[in-house]
């Protein structure tokens, strides 16, 4: 399989809500393509586990996702794989 080459801008843009911690973004990022840890999808903040996903190194199927909220210590993400159409999870990740 040929080389993947990534190019990405990571453009943060937060919009306060009246005082709290919760911000509005649309984001879009990679994750590390070297990171070879899990990246725990959340139903909720401090929530249940709905999926775990890892970067696949060996075929070069990196994890990519859009964030469009944040609290304080998670986003709400939209994270798939590059090279994968039907893996959407949509949930909260740590930061």
């Amino acid at each position: 399989m040929p080389r993947l080459f990534i190019i990405f801008i990571l453009t943060f843009t937060f919009i306060k809500m009246n005082g709290q911690t919760s911000h509005s973004c649309n984001c879009e990022a990679l994750i590390n393509t070297d990171y070879k840890g899990e990246i725990i999808v959340y139903d909720k903040p401090n929530g249940k586990p709905i999926k775990k996903l890892k970067n696949d190194l060996k075929e070069e199927n990196y994890l990519i996702l859009t964030i469009d909220n944040d609290s304080l210590d998670y986003f709400h993400v939209d994270i798939s794989y590059t090279m994968t159409e039907s893996s959407n999870v949509v949930g909260w990740i740590r930061k």
